[in-house]
């Protein structure tokens, strides 16, 4: 009897991280205010003791690369590499449901996040049920919300970001599994 709840658990784990993926050579095409950018899964790297997986993001503007680790707690990114090392940002925290908050402060950076639940989004790349996260942060001297739905199996399927009165729009176009 004690297992159950265990078992529940890791249940809920692997499906939550099914909102995250990270097998290499996964790759996204989104449309981002009119501008296709690409983002592809292209290996691993470690910051401090953590294993995290290297998203390459490119568009007319560039390349970039990001650093995100999923945990038995959640999806964490690594801004700058080792400047967060102890104290990753959140992006998904396992386990919750609508109305869930948290909070993740560091140095000049804070922000609040809130689970507001499950809904159907359309985007170019078709419709999803998606978990809807929003996100109301400080930075910089800045503040700015950004709200992101995340499909199972896919990961991001679009993202608002505010900031300074301006939205932009980031919104799935194509997704390829990873081989």
């Amino acid at each position: 009897m004690k297992t159950l709840p265990l078992l529940l658990f890791f249940a809920v784990v692997q499906e939550d991280r099914d909102l995250f993926p990270t097998q290499e050579g996964c790759s996204w095409l989104y449309n981002l205010d009119g501008e296709d950018v690409t983002v592809t899964i292209v290996g691993k790297e470690k910051v401090g003791d953590q294993e995290c997986t290297v998203f390459r993001k490119e568009s007319e503007k560039g390349a970039a690369k990001e650093l995100f680790a999923v945990t038995e707690k959640g999806v964490f990114f690594y801004p700058g590499g080792d400047r967060f090392k102890d104290n990753p940002v959140p992006r998904l925290k396992f386990g919750t449901k609508k109305g869930d908050t948290w909070e993740w402060k560091a140095e000049d950076q804070e922000g609040k996040y809130e689970h507001q639940g499950e809904e159907e989004i359309e985007v170019p790349a078709g419709k999803f049920k998606g978990i809807k996260i929003h996100v109301t942060a400080e930075g910089g001297g800045q503040r700015y919300e950004v709200t992101r739905w995340y499909a199972a199996g896919i990961g991001v399927v679009k993202e608002e970001t505010t900031r300074g009165g301006k939205t932009s729009t980031l919104e799935l176009k194509k997704f390829e599994e990873g081989k």
